[in-house]
């Protein structure tokens, strides 16, 4: 039931200028715009279009059940100042309008639809009637403006949200990478003071080794003019003095060799060190998108030389096969004492996962003690790394090393759940990298 007047939006009052007025066909309006409508004796209901024929608005027929509801709702209306707003409207006009109409000096209180104006109750009946215009009130085209104006802003706030969870990811990626790359920062910073060190060592030893050889070339100039000496001898005692000076000679030539012998030793020690494969490197990151994770450095276990010898071979990929590339990466136990990050099997020299046993002289050593760091073979071909203290009775031995840097990194791929219990085909890391350490 509608409480306000088709035409003028108004709402109905008890007073006799805005008193609902009902046609026979049903429709209600209010005695002003009746009045306008009123011509000749004749009505035409705006809404279905019909005629009827009166003398007088006073012909018209009261509302009374309209009526009835409006003096009930203004003795139980919440707010008084609405009520008095709504009585007073005729003569303070409408709250919500579009200005005054030029033509009719009426306030545009209505949308026309079908052509797209703001329009007075007077424009209304006179060249926008329901028949050909669809026209609506205005409050209902300021409702539909703001809930079209709320729906874009939703549609805004969903966006932002949106690039705000990527800017996030995109900033966790950036703090990743920047932990990766201050963690590969450090391991180049370690190896570079170690090879400084071996560096002062070789020009140590090469500033001997040149001083030495200098010597030997004037012990060899002196030897060739004694030998020359001995040729002109004449007399017994020339020989008693060149013996003398071939005996102090000899002497120092036995010291010299001595010097020599000391610091090729020394030479040979320091090309050993640094030829010898003591550590290797394995760098992990991200299968998806490539993110950097870290680096581990392993020192191996020298006194199982095969073994050591055939991890270091897959870590460098001399013999084709190696780790680097490899995706097969998982945690067993986890949260247990015996927890330890996997790597099934390696990539073979046709660039496929490989499972064919390559550690030939491996023994399963029963109940093994381990700890965090240790390096022990995979029952077939990989290796795995345990994170803590304990024991493993399918652990098989001897260790091939144990990390001696990156540990941090080992435990962060298992504490963010990067591999899985038993299900490394499912593994979002991969060994990217891997190598010799040089000493």
């Amino acid at each position: 039931m509608d409480l306000a007047c088709k035409i003028c939006c108004e709402p109905y009052t008890t007073w006799e200028l805005h008193r609902p007025r009902s046609l026979p066909c049903g429709h209600s309006f209010c005695g002003v715009c009746a009045t306008r409508l009123l011509a000749d004796g004749k009505i035409l209901c705006p809404v279905c279009q019909r005629r009827y024929k009166y003398q007088g608005i006073e012909e018209i027929s009261i509302n009374h059940d309209l009526e009835d509801v409006i003096e009930r709702l203004a003795f139980v209306s919440v707010s008084r100042e609405s009520v008095v707003a709504n009585s007073n409207s005729a003569t303070t006009g409408p709250k919500l309008h579009q200005g005054v109409c030029e033509e009719h000096g009426g306030y545009k209180v209505h949308y026309c639809l079908t052509h797209h104006i703001f329009i007075c109750s007077d424009c209304a009946l006179a060249y926008h009637l329901e028949a050909d215009c669809r026209r609506v009130p205005i409050g209902k085209v300021l409702n539909d403006k703001k809930a079209d104006l709320c729906k874009k802003m939703k549609s805004n706030m969903t966006y932002l949200q949106e690039r705000c969870a990527q800017v996030k990811s995109f900033d966790n990626i950036l703090k990743n990478s920047e932990i990766a790359i201050k963690t590969q920062i450090e391991g180049l910073q370690m190896k570079i003071k170690e090879l400084k060190d071996h560096m002062n060592i070789c020009e140590t030893s090469a500033s001997k080794y040149t001083h030495l050889i200098t010597e030997c070339e004037e012990w060899q100039k002196q030897t060739q003019f004694s030998i020359s000496n001995i040729n002109n001898i004449t007399t017994f005692l020339e020989l008693k003095n060149e013996i003398q000076l071939v005996d102090s000679s000899d002497q120092e030539t036995q010291k010299w060799t001595k010097q020599v012998e000391d610091t090729l030793k020394q030479l040979s020690d320091v090309t050993e060190h640094l030829a010898s494969p003591r550590k290797v490197y394995l760098s992990f990151s991200k299968k998806s998108c490539g993110t950097p994770l870290g680096m581990v450095v392993i020192e191996v276990n020298e006194e199982v030389p095969m073994l050591a010898k055939q991890f270091v071979h897959l870590c460098m990929g001399q013999t084709g096969n190696k780790y680097s590339g490899h995706s097969a990466i998982g945690v067993s136990e986890k949260g247990k004492s015996s927890e330890r990050l996997y790597c099934m099997g390696y990539i073979n020299i046709n660039n496929e996962p490989c499972n064919t046993k390559i550690f030939t002289d491996i023994e399963n050593t029963g109940k093994v003690a381990h700890k965090p760091g240790l390096v022990l073979p995979n029952s077939d071909t990989g290796f795995r790394i345990s994170t803590r203290t304990g024991f493993s009775k399918k652990w098989p031995g001897p260790a091939i090393g144990e990390v001696v840097y990156g540990m941090d990194v080992v435990k962060k791929i298992i504490e963010d759940d990067l591999v899985f219990e038993s299900q490394s085909v499912h593994s979002q890391v991969t060994i990217s990298e891997s190598g010799l350490v040089i000493n």
